[in-house]
């Protein structure tokens, strides 16, 4: 525990003084990608200005919440979202969803690749499946019932919009991980080995549910008229 307290503490100031050097080696480049390209642009900035951006001035912008207002890097790139959306452009808007994809299967595999197989036990398996099949299971009951869907409309809703935050879970847990000790850090790990557990069984059952709907006949265009 001696040998790890300074470790953490080394690692704390070697994470600010990276994000204190990347926000002054690129001070100009924000001010440049905001005001500048635009204006030239018609407003809007072209995809690989926009693509650069949104990975070098995100990320700068998570680390500024972290290093200068002590919050979590996750409302730095929230922010950054806000703002960005307003300029980033018809082909960078029409990519969006393929990378928020890609995005999302990389943290995904991030968190595999930093569990282990000590860490798959009971507890950790049954926090990946309880929480969510009761909160989904929740949401198809209120669903039903508020709405009037039937048992695989319901259960696909549910599959939808059930609690998931493994985009944001999961990269603060492995920076838990590294900067804990003790009870902390493996309070950490479990989380961390949950959370991908949790997402297989949300895919799993989102996929099976859509691919229910998929099977039904569609409605006929007088039914529809109706």
């Amino acid at each position: 525990a001696g040998d790890a307290a300074p470790a953490v503490v080394k690692h704390k100031y070697q994470d600010r003084a990276l994000a204190a050097g990347g926000v002054f080696a690129v001070l100009l480049l924000p001010v440049a990608l905001v005001l500048v390209a635009p204006s030239r642009a018609g407003g809007q900035l072209p995809f690989h200005l926009s693509l650069g951006s949104m990975l070098l001035v995100g990320w700068i912008s998570g680390r500024m919440a972290d290093f200068i207002f002590s919050l979590p890097p996750v409302l730095g790139y929230m922010a950054f979202g806000y703002i960005f959306g307003q300029i980033e452009g018809h082909p960078m808007h029409a990519a969006r969803p393929y990378i928020l994809g890609i995005s999302f299967l990389l943290v995904l595999m991030r968190a595999g690749l930093e569990i282990r197989p000590r860490d798959l036990n009971l507890f950790t398996v049954s926090m990946g499946i309880i929480p969510i099949v009761a909160d989904g299971f929740a949401v198809a009951c209120m669903a039903g019932w508020l709405y009037r869907l039937d048992a695989v409309e319901a259960a696909t809703f549910a599959t939808v919009v059930c609690a998931l935050g493994d985009g944001i879970v999961i990269p603060r847990m492995m920076d838990m991980a590294l900067r804990s000790t003790g009870n902390a850090r493996a309070l950490s790990r479990s989380i961390l080995t949950a959370a991908p557990i949790e997402c297989t069984v949300a895919l799993f059952a989102f996929g099976t549910c859509a691919e229910l709907l998929g099977q039904r006949p569609e409605p006929s265009a007088a039914v529809v008229g109706v």
